[in-house]
């Protein structure tokens, strides 16, 4: 079965941009930095930035100095993760703006966005019908280095992980997300997720075992993968004209 290894996407303002997956292969020590580094600069902005609301704010590098700061182990347990997901099925897709040198040592990472099949039914277990999806992490790096506008860019990479991985329009999309922060709530309203009151995921922990231990509440968000693919298509019109190019 023929499998979608980058979509190519004609950003009005930054140009093209192009969303690529990542193989197990292929995920190296550099690789598994990069994504700690992006992590760090999300979060970070999400929850640190002065633009947070601050009733909501946390202290500068609560989060986000435990990403950026080099560990030799932490990055090698990032990319023993990355590898293991991909192994047992997870995907990720990731993002680099064309105004980063993709040919220096350690390209900066824009964006990615890791996704889950979950099987909950009989016939979903059985392989015949399409999983769910679960939304394991989407995050976008803030800054105007790699372009005028990131406007747009977290759309991608949902529109990505929906609409040219392998599932069924008709699947259900299920994402469990900070309950608080700058940006999160209200892109994943805006996409057409809806708050699931009767299921309340365990808050996320950051530094476990630490002094600067810190546990972030949850919100469990549902959607039909077709209504979000409509919904990203409807607000950016240019996702719709994807070009897709497939494993031989």
């Amino acid at each position: 079965m023929k499998q979608a290894q980058r979509v190519r996407y004609n950003h009005p303002e930054m140009g093209p941009l192009t969303v690529e997956r990542l193989h197990a292969d292929k995920v190296s020590y550099q690789v598994a930095r990069q994504v700690r580094h992006l992590i760090g600069a999300a979060y970070g902005d999400e929850f640190e930035s002065l633009r947070t609301p601050v009733n909501v704010r946390l202290s500068k590098g609560r989060i986000s100095n435990a990403y950026l700061v080099d560990s030799a182990p932490k990055i090698q347990e990032q990319q023993d993760r990355i590898e293991k997901a991909i192994k047992t099925g997870s995907s990720y897709w990731v993002l680099h703006a064309p105004a980063v040198d993709q040919g220096s040592k350690n390209p900066a990472l824009d964006g990615l966005v890791k996704t889950t099949p979950s099987r909950g039914t009989i016939t979903q277990r059985l392989h015949l019908s399409s999983p769910n999806c679960y939304l394991n992490d989407i995050m976008v790096r803030p800054g105007a280095a790699a372009g005028p506008t990131f406007r747009g860019v977290g759309s991608i990479l949902l529109h990505t992980a929906l609409r040219h991985d392998r599932y069924d329009s008709t699947a259900t999309v299920v994402a469990d997300t900070y309950r608080y922060g700058r940006t999160g709530p209200r892109f994943f309203t805006d996409a057409g997720f809806t708050l699931n009151e009767d299921s309340l995921p365990e808050p996320t922990m950051f530094n476990q075992g630490e002094e600067s231990e810190l546990l972030m509440p949850m919100d469990r968000r549902e959607a039909q993968i077709y209504d979000v693919v409509q919904r990203l298509t409807a607000r950016f019109d240019w996702l719709a004209t994807a070009e897709v190019e497939y494993t031989a």
